[in-house]
């Protein structure tokens, strides 16, 4: 029990040096989180992301950081960040996180639905995911998010993210056997 509180005192030490307005602690924090951290941190490292975007020491920290983030306990914290609006405007990188940190998420519906409601870069990087999951694809999903794809693509056909929704919707295919 002693350890667990040692830990969980570290971690909210962490966390409010991942907070602070000094430059300098936050990168002392970002140095001590591979060593102490855990999926806990996606959501206070991707805040810190946004928050510190215009210097690139940071960001590029937490770039590293959740790039060699190999536990697929980070998964659910993802797709949280994901489906947060005060995330949208970083919801490509999120998506990146997946495929560098080698990360499979099972929820392609979640991700068809963000890829379709996203812009070209959103969707390329739900292609780079897909293109992963071939042995967890669901083919039932898969015909689904083929549907929706042809669905949006009919009503929007000149969507900057229509090139990449076809190659989708090719993978998709794939999966679905068609």
């Amino acid at each position: 029990m002693d350890s667990q509180r040692k830990q969980s005192k570290k971690s909210q030490a962490l966390l409010q040096k991942l907070f602070d307005s000094n430059k300098d602690k936050v990168l002392d924090a970002l140095e001590q989180i591979p060593q102490q951290g855990n999926a806990g941190f996606v959501l206070p490292l991707l805040k810190t992301y946004m928050a510190w975007r215009t210097h690139h020491s940071i960001p590029d920290k937490v770039t590293l950081i959740l790039y060699t983030l190999k536990t697929e306990s980070a998964i659910p914290e993802l797709m949280q960040a994901l489906d947060m609006p005060e995330m949208s405007s970083i919801k490509p990188f999120v998506l990146s996180v997946f495929w560098n940190a080698g990360l499979i998420p099972s929820d392609l519906d979640v991700l068809i639905r963000h890829a379709i409601a996203g812009d070209y870069l959103t969707a390329f990087e739900v292609l780079t995911i897909v293109e992963q999951m071939e042995d967890s694809a669901d083919a039932e999903i898969a015909q689904e998010g083929i549907f929706d794809i042809d669905e949006h693509l009919e009503e929007q056909p000149e969507a900057s993210n229509a090139p990449v929704l076809l190659e989708l919707k090719k993978q998709l295919m794939h999966f679905y056997n068609l």
